[in-house]
């Protein structure tokens, strides 16, 4: 059965709640999701990890839960060496979902502005601070890419950010 994001990878920055959430769907409807933590694993891995009920191979079940059907990765985006692992998978990739905080992807290098010159196809979906984001792609590709109609229901949003972020209802 294909899946209906099937074939398209999205690189998964977030950590808590809504930003692994919003990923999981995403996996669940068949995006390769790669889950890049940072060198010391995401800070939810070890939730739980201790309780031999709620537990499996030393990560607990909130993160197993939240990151199913991903892959994962560990890269130091604050390193050179790290930003430029993570440049590649952008090159390669369709969407780029992260929950950090205002300001941070640009300390980090790897805001819109950055990815976008490395691969001008790039979606960034954030979900910062009281604001859900999802992810934006347009009916017309998803239509393409599928060969049914999807239809695509724009959200207002007040916030005041790049153009490129935005809330979106798909609804396939």
């Amino acid at each position: 059965m294909n899946k209906p994001l099937a074939g398209i990878r999205v690189i998964d920055l977030t950590h808590m709640l809504s930003g692994p959430y919003c990923a999981m769907i995403l996996a669940d409807l068949g995006a390769e999701t790669i889950k890049v933590e940072p060198l010391q694993g995401e800070g939810t891995r070890k939730l739980l990890a201790s309780d031999p009920k709620n537990s499996l191979d030393g990560m607990g079940a909130y993160y197993i839960t939240l990151n199913r059907n991903k892959q994962s990765v560990c890269i130091d985006l604050k390193s050179d060496e790290g930003r430029q692992v993570f440049y590649d998978l952008v090159k390669e990739s369709d969407v780029v979902v992260n929950n950090f905080g205002a300001g941070v992807p640009a300390r980090l290098g790897i805001d819109y502005n950055s990815l976008s010159a490395i691969n001008p196809k790039i979606i960034p979906a954030a979900l910062p601070v009281l604001v859900i984001m999802a992810l934006s792609l347009s009916a017309r590709r998803l239509t393409k890419l599928h060969k049914q109609p999807v239809a695509v229901c724009r959200l207002p949003v007040l916030i005041k950010t790049t153009p490129c972020v935005q809330v979106f209802l798909l609804v396939i």
